[in-house]
């Protein structure tokens, strides 16, 4: 087995028998194969020879690319590589360097193309697995998972040390999850495919999940099949709602029932919300205006935060606001976010208001693009709610809601006014 993300032992003499050396798990003792293959990493990419299987059809095992990203700036790196694998995203240059003298990067071309076949079976017989090492130091290789080549872009580099253009690829590899095998790759998938004793069918009993759904869908579903590792910044689905027949659940419902059938006065709610939760954390917050209930252009409300006190240490920030009032059990769509995002211009920020909550996935992509958004959920807003009624003289949430109703007006003008 190998273990995304721990770093192995890779000395220059492979040691098939030992499982841990210098303190760290031996590579080769994971990855041995009767002693036959020592699959040493060597710099770039290593191929492996085509084996005929028991049906007759020759394959290629397995891929290794070997990432020395930190050497970037070297002569024969002078291209930085990316490595994403918590997101399933590597960008590698090729190996089509001045001191490389048969570089492999036709065999990685040759597989973006058998991966965009639209046929199983092409990709049954002719996709193979790529696995992934960075290296960290000399002898000590991480391993970041396996996966395939999505995209192949022909690129030119420019090398100072020679003084020369070299036509080379910059290669987009997706990483497979492997979230169903515990985060551990079994390398007997790979001793299957090197045995020529079995079919190409026989060789993929043992292959990750991901592998054979990527066999089965293709290209058009690779994305369910990227590694995709949660932010700890993410809240799930039931620390956004109150807990059942709570205080707090029965005043969401009731804010819910109070706008039945006029969903458009829930905007002036989640203005005063957006207001309250922005100074309760430190921040200063002027309300501007309610947008036309027809043709928002895809925000409801305009505020205006602050930062500094005095003209020259001081910072006006336009926010644009979205309010949802919808059924409680439900979650907030992309849609809704992408047209308040799309509607940000640079230095912007938004905010957007729901009775309902974020999904986990919505909250990884806000988080992934670094959208400047506040994200206020049912629980939060009966929160908010809850206190405000503490703290005034209103009697009934009716009260209460009545007046945050006549509170702001709807106007129909740029929300750069609100810096006037």
């Amino acid at each position: 087995m190998l273990k995304i993300g721990t770093i192995y032992r890779t000395a220059q003499s492979p040691n098939f028998k030992d499982p841990v050396v210098d303190g760290y798990q031996n590579y080769y003792f994971e990855t041995n194969l009767n002693d036959e293959y020592s699959f040493a990493p060597r710099r770039g990419i290593n191929t492996i020879s085509p084996i005929t299987g028991s049906d007759g059809i020759q394959r290629t095992p397995v891929y290794i690319l070997h990432i020395s990203h930190k050497n970037s700036g070297a002569n024969y790196n002078p291209w930085h590589d990316e490595i994403d694998s918590n997101n399933g995203i590597i960008k590698y240059f090729g190996d089509n360097k001045p001191d490389v003298k048969n570089p492999n990067n036709k065999y990685l071309v040759e597989q973006f193309h058998y991966n965009c076949h639209s046929s199983k079976s092409v990709r049954e017989l002719n996709s193979v697995p790529i696995i992934c090492l960075e290296n960290v130091k000399s002898g000590y290789n991480r391993f970041l998972g396996f996966g395939i080549i999505e995209s192949a872009e022909l690129i030119t580099q420019y090398y100072d040390l020679y003084d020369t253009y070299i036509p080379n690829y910059l290669f987009r590899i997706c990483i497979f999850s492997i979230a169903e095998e515990n985060e551990e790759f079994n390398w007997q998938w790979i001793n299957d495919r090197c045995n020529p004793k079995l079919s190409i069918k026989e060789a993929n009993r043992n292959a990750p999940s991901s592998w054979k759904k990527w066999i089965n869908q293709g290209m058009p579903k690779i994305h369910t099949i990227r590694r995709k590792v949660l932010s700890g910044k993410v809240i799930p689905d039931d620390l956004q709602r109150p807990k059942s027949k709570s205080d707090l659940d029965i005043l969401l419902k009731d804010i819910y029932s109070y706008y039945a059938g006029r969903k458009s006065d829930f905007e002036a709610l989640a203005m005063e919300v957006t207001k309250l939760v922005i100074e309760e954390n430190g921040g200063k917050c002027t309300p501007g205006w309610l947008t036309p209930t027809s043709g928002d252009g895809g925000y409801d409300f305009v505020l205006k935060t602050t930062l500094g006190t005095t003209d020259l240490a001081r910072l006006q920030i336009i926010m644009l606001g979205q309010a949802k009032c919808e059924v409680l059990t439900g979650h907030v769509n992309g849609k809704d976010i992408a047209r308040l995002i799309a509607r940000l211009k640079r230095g912007w920020v938004g905010s957007f208001v729901t009775t309902q909550t974020f999904s986990v996935p919505l909250q990884q992509e806000i988080l992934d693009d670094n959208y400047p958004l506040l994200l206020i959920n049912g629980l939060k807003v009966a929160e908010i709610v809850q206190k405000e009624l503490k703290l005034s003289e209103y009697k009934t949430l009716s009260d209460y809601l009545d007046s945050i109703t006549k509170l702001y007006q709807r106007k129909s003008i740029n929300p750069e006014s609100i810096l006037d």
